[in-house]
């Protein structure tokens, strides 16, 4: 059966169309539920949301009646098996899976869209499914205040829905398909900003300019006329780029990185009315950071408790949402470190990863200063100690932080004025109320005694009392009774460990319903204990358990239903620490030693065999290394292109260090160095340069143990380059040198020459020219000998730009031209875009001011169509410079003027440095 609201009220099953209940009020009271569907409604609020604040004196029993006469459609629809209309304590519950009303239906193709871990193609795929579940005007025929509140909301998510659309479609490269349908967004919204300015980014990307400007004309006359103000930020921008032909700043999104909220959530009255009483203290006298810290026992629902609490109040802060799971707790080895949760926010807050400091105090100084004139939600999961939390306090009012942890930390309390709310063990009313939710009103009120039951045999404790009541959903017919007899056999057989403790207590609930799952899915459930990361992926878990990923998908899919894992966000599933700690526990008693060494050697090859399938998107002509074939079973993942990519890496980027360290710790040498080659470049390029140094150490270590002399090489040459990207020159002198003496011993001569390199770059930045052109003079000998043709042109461009800076010209011009004809035929364009902006600057110090102009264009351009903001910007730089000297300040201040518009997207800090070197407009001719 399908209930549709996304259009006219409609039903369906598998012969057609039934339509709506035959009366007005009907389809109201049927909207109303299926808004909540699959939630309990109170009777108070459908009779506000049928009748609004003035019902008539028999509201509830019209009411009832209505209920009544919709549940018998349902059971002449499809039966009282597919959906169920239940009355539930003070309400109505339409027992319904969600995915079978088209909302909600929506509501998750949205979130997987938004999810940029995916790839573009992908995205847009679901945009468009999201989109085409709309047939029209949502609750389209009914009357009264809250159908036409809900309208308004329903249309607000669509609006937002097709600009995330069009978006996406842009950096597709397809903005045909998406110009008529925003045209009629804008005409039906006139006064909405957003689908303007997404119009005007097509049309631009379409070649339209002329029309796109038309279009801001035109809204700008009706903001004007008909609210009287003037365009906001994003549109301005939009328009000022299209005037000056530079390119369309993409459009701005507050971050948003709660995960997702925990269906069915109950009870926890008392806590959300205190924190919903420091909210409003906190707005009333806005005096410093708001903290409040919901501490208690593991499994006692303190994240459930604050990601419910964040999604009800997170409309009042509009600057967005931050959130990490800190992993205080977790496994050895896996607990956040401060400055990488500072890093990630950061990156969330839009700062590239080229221009975040490398250290804890310059990063937590930064965000601070980010936040200082912003309102935000921020969310700091699992914390271990006060060391933790405090880098990631804002430094002012207009930000709240709400911090979970199994300690209290007075000393948060004392220094920062910081909230305390205790989250404890559920009392038996809140415990029935949950499984009320969960498992529905008529079955838990038909057997009091056996709910009393669980609750004992829970010990209050919400994740015990969630895996029962998933083993109940699951067993419908299944009586209560039964599950509470089954939890007291597995009560008996675990003696051993009562100790009266609710921990304790809660590995028979565990072990009930461990002992309910299918055979295959009981083993991953044991095996996932092996993974170190944070979460998992279907991919990673086929590889571990050595099954194909259609298979790991069900099985994952079962330890969801039951409980035992969480889907925290679209295909990623993730262990609480206690049954983390449980699985573990089996595999130790069900699985023999070389299983486990089996599975996780399985685990280390698909991750060192995607990782390298990764890296050759993200650099082609990189020279390859030779890797083992993995085990029986694994199966790479394989990403499509390089966007795909980056996309990969990033969300498996938590996962590679505490992997790298368990392929050490179990003497997995060959994956150790390995896998450290295969993220050299991701992390190089995002910039996360201390977990790439402890990841390159690693593998220095790791191939010392295997007398691995080539390995050797890699490893101390890697490691150098980590060690100089965070300014240990001296250290980093010394292992790019043992690189280079290494790889001189083998015989290779691009391993030289990629050390040289690095050498180079050591003595360039110590301002050392002539060194730096010595080493960088060698690693171009050294690859034309080795006939590497792509090393040859990057070497040959080095070479030419260090001549120029030392003011020999024309060797310098010499070089950099046949770097730019061997990268044009090898199709290197990013390698052309580095040697044409070098050429800008040998044509400029020649006094070429025509000609620098030219190649500083063209290697904006060829910027512009990588996608590659950031040596667009520096270029626009050189070229406002370029400008300047021909004696043109106009063109110069706007070249400049262009590069602060994308480094304000990209890197604020550089960007106001640069704006205030930007002197004021003159009149001139140019």
């Amino acid at each position: 059966m399908e209930f549709l609201v996304l259009g006219p009220m409609d039903v369906r099953n598998e012969h057609g169309t039934l339509g709506p209940p035959v009366r007005p009020q009907q389809n109201v009271v049927l909207a109303a539920l299926l808004i909540d569907a699959d939630r309990p409604v109170p009777v108070d609020r459908l009779v506000e949301r049928v009748w609004g604040d003035d019902p008539p004196r028999h509201a509830r029993r019209t009411l009832h009646t209505h209920v009544a006469r919709i549940r018998r459609l349902l059971e002449r629809a499809g039966g009282p098996d597919q959906v169920r209309l239940t009355r539930h304590d003070g309400g109505y519950h339409l027992v319904v899976d969600r995915q079978q009303v088209d909302l909600h239906r929506f509501q998750r193709l949205v979130e997987q869209a938004r999810d940029n871990q995916r790839g573009v193609e992908e995205r847009a795929e679901l945009w468009r499914q999201a989109l085409a579940l709309w047939r029209g005007e949502a609750l389209a025929g009914l009357a009264g205040d809250w159908a036409a509140r809900t309208r308004e909301r329903l249309e607000s998510l669509l609006v937002d829905a097709t600009v995330a659309w069009a978006d996406v479609e842009l950096r597709a490269g397809r903005p045909d398909v998406v110009v008529d349908r925003l045209s009629r967004l804008v005409d039906e919204h006139p006064l909405l900003e957003k689908p303007v300015a997404a119009l005007m980014r097509a049309l631009a990307a379409a070649g339209r300019t002329t029309e796109a400007l038309e279009r801001y004309e035109a809204a700008r006359g009706r903001l004007a006329e008909e609210l009287g103000t003037s365009p906001g930020p994003d549109l301005s921008a939009v328009h000022t780029a299209l005037l000056r032909e530079a390119p369309v700043p993409a459009r701005t999104v507050a971050p948003a990185q709660l995960p997702a909220a925990v269906p069915g959530f109950a009870g926890r009255g008392t806590e959300l009315a205190q924190l919903d009483q420091i909210l409003r203290r906190s707005e009333a006298e806005p005096v410093g950071v708001t903290v409040a810290v919901l501490s208690g026992m593991p499994g006692v629902g303190k994240t459930a408790l604050a990601v419910h609490w964040a999604y009800r109040i997170r409309r009042r802060f509009p600057d967005g949402q931050l959130y990490v799971n800190l992993r205080g707790f977790g496994p050895a080895g896996t607990t956040v470190d401060p400055a990488d949760a500072a890093q990630g926010f950061l990156e969330a807050l839009r700062i590239p990863t080229a221009a975040i400091p490398a250290t804890l105090e310059a990063r937590t100084a930064l965000y601070r200063g980010l936040l200082s004139d912003r309102r935000m939600l921020i969310l700091l999961d699992d914390a271990g100690s006060v060391e933790q939390v405090r880098p990631l306090l804002p430094g002012g009012p207009g930000c709240l932080v709400v911090v979970t942890s199994r300690r209290q930390f007075p000393g948060l309390v004392a220094a920062e004025g910081a909230h305390p709310v205790p989250v404890e063990l559920f009392g038996p009313a809140q415990a029935v109320g949950l499984l009320t939710v969960r498992i529905g009103a008529a079955r838990t009120a038909a057997e009091p005694a056996a709910v009393r039951e669980i609750i004992e045999l829970c010990a209050g404790l919400p994740l015990a009392l969630a895996v029962v009541a998933a083993r109940a959903v699951t067993n419908p017919r299944a009586p209560l009774r039964q599950l509470a007899d089954e939890l007291h056999e597995s009560r008996s057989g675990l003696a051993a460990f009562d100790t009266g403790d609710p921990i304790a207590d809660v590995r028979t609930v565990f072990s009930w319903s461990y002992r309910a799952l299918r055979q295959g899915a009981a083993e991953l459930f044991r095996l996932l204990s092996l993974h170190p990361g944070a979460d998992v992926g279907p991919a990673a878990a086929a590889g571990l358990a050595g099954i194909p990923v259609a298979t790991a998908q069900r099985r994952l899919t079962e330890l969801t239903t039951a409980h035992l894992l969480n889907e925290h966000r679209p295909e990623r599933y993730a262990l609480h620490d206690l049954l983390r700690a449980y699985a573990a526990e089996l595999a130790e008693q069900q699985d023999t030693d070389r299983d486990r060494k089996a599975a996780l050697r399985r685990l280390l090859d698909h991750y060192l065999h995607s990782a390298y399938e990764a890296d050759r998107l993200l650099r082609p002509n990189r020279d390859p290394i030779r890797l083992e074939q993995p085990a029986p079973g694994v199966t790479p993942e394989r990403p499509t292109d390089h966007d795909a990519a980056l996309a990969w890496f990033d969300t498996e980027r938590q996962t590679f260090p505490a992997l790298v360290t368990r392929a050490a710790a179990t003497g997995h040498d060959a994956h150790t160095w390995q896998l450290a080659w295969a993220l050299a470049n991701f992390f190089h390029r995002r910039g996360y340069w201390p977990e790439w140094l402890a990841i390159q150490q690693a593998a220095v270590t790791a191939t010392d143990r295997l007398a691995d002399r080539p390995a050797q090489a890699h490893a101390h040459r890697l490691f150098g380059i980590a060690l100089l990207r965070l300014g240990r020159l001296d250290e980093a002198g010394q292992q790019l040198s043992q690189a280079r003496d290494r790889f001189a011993q083998l015989g290779d001569d691009s391993g030289q020459a990629l050390a040289h390199r690095g050498l180079g770059r050591i003595a360039a930045r110590r301002q050392d020219h002539a060194e730096a052109l010595r080493q960088a003079t060698l690693a171009l000998d050294l690859f034309t000998r080795a006939e590497h043709r792509s090393g040859r042109a990057g070497a040959l461009n080095s070479v030419g730009w260090i001549l120029a800076e030392l003011g020999e010209y024309a060797p310098a011009l010499r070089h950099c031209q046949e770097a730019l004809e061997i990268q044009q035929s090898l199709d290197d364009r990013f390698g052309q875009a580095n040697t044409l902006d070098s050429l800008g600057y040998i044509r400029l110090g020649r006094g070429e001011h025509e000609e620098a102009i030219a190649c500083y264009e063209a290697s904006v351009e060829m910027s512009r169509r990588l996608g590659d903001q950031h040596g667009e910007a520096d270029t626009l730089k050189h070229l406002g410079n370029a400008h300047e000297a021909a004696g043109c300040p106009g063109r110069a201040r706007e070249a400049w003027e262009l590069a602060v518009q994308l480094l304000e997207t990209i890197n604020p800090l550089e960007a106001e440095r640069l704006r205030a070197r930007i002197p004021e407009p003159a009149e001139t001719l140019c």
